[in-house]
This record gives structure tokens, C-alpha cells and sequence, in this order.
């Protein structure tokens, strides 16, 4: 039988062990800043990078987001090749939810030149997202 020790030194189950000795609150808490700020930033250097950028957030129990993701490609693929998709999903990182101030899924953020033009949430077609993409679309690249 393998001995576990608990925190305050005695023997136990390790069901019963919460955490590991070495975890410590303060580093989690860190690491997980760091994980998002990479993250954020990643996300924001695209955004600025891409003189169109389209971020989809989602979450994996959500069935309408694993629908509408290919539709949302697909549209963009064949109405607006030069626009970035970015994914995001807040499964992984929920601070980028707070972040971008997204209350429900699927929503869709639009950016052009890297600055917020409109969001989408929950209830959309993909006839009024194309329509709304449209019109600054061809402005930007049409002119």
C-alpha cells in the first residue's frame, strides 16, 4: 500500500487529499493570468493584423455553435475571403468571455481595421450577418 500524506502530515486516502502538497493558490493564480494574457493577446495581435477579422465565440456544450461554426467558414470563405475567422472558445479560457463582454453563445464579433464594428449573439441568420459584413467590406476592399 502506497502512503499518502496529507497537508498537515498524516496518512490518508488520496481521494480524500484535495490537492497536491506542492499546489499553491498564488502560482495557479499566475499561471492562469498568464495562460489568458497569452491568450488575449494572441487573439488582439490577429485582430489588429487582419484588416477584416471575424471572432467566433463558442462553448462545447453548445449544439447551435457546432452548426453554425462551418456555416460562419463557409460564408466567409465564399463572400469574404480577406476577412480572419478567429475561434474562441470559453470553455478553455472564460476571462476572454468577460473580456469581450460576451454573455451568451454563439456570439460573432466583427472587426475592421481592428476596431469593433458590430456584434451578433445568439439569434442570427447567416443572411443578416452577410448583409451586415457587406457593406464595410466592399468599402474596405472594394474601393
Amino acid at each position: 500500500m502506497i502512503a499518502h500524506l496529507h497537508a498537515d502530515g498524516a496518512d490518508g486516502d488520496p481521494a480524500a487529499l484535495p490537492r497536491p502538497l506542492w499546489y499553491n493558490p498564488i502560482t495557479a493564480r499566475r499561471r492562469e493570468q498568464n495562460l489568458t494574457a497569452d491568450a488575449l493577446s494572441r487573439i488582439e495581435a490577429r485582430v489588429a493584423g487582419s484588416e477584416a477579422a471575424l471572432l467566433y465565440a463558442t462553448t462545447s456544450g453548445c449544439g447551435v455553435c457546432v452548426a453554425l461554426k462551418p456555416k460562419v467558414r463557409d460564408l466567409l470563405a465564399s463572400r469574404f475571403p480577406r476577412m480572419a475567422f478567429i475561434e474562441v472558445e470559453l470553455d478553455t479560457i472564460p476571462e476572454l468571455g468577460r473580456h469581450y463582454n460576451l454573455a451568451a453563445v454563439p456570439t460573432v464579433i466583427v472587426f475592421f481595421q481592428g476596431k469593433e464594428h458590430f456584434r451578433k449573439t445568439r439569434v442570427f441568420g447567416l443572411e443578416e450577418l452577410a448583409d451586415a459584413i457587406g457593406r464595410p467590406y466592399r468599402l474596405l476592399f472594394d474601393a
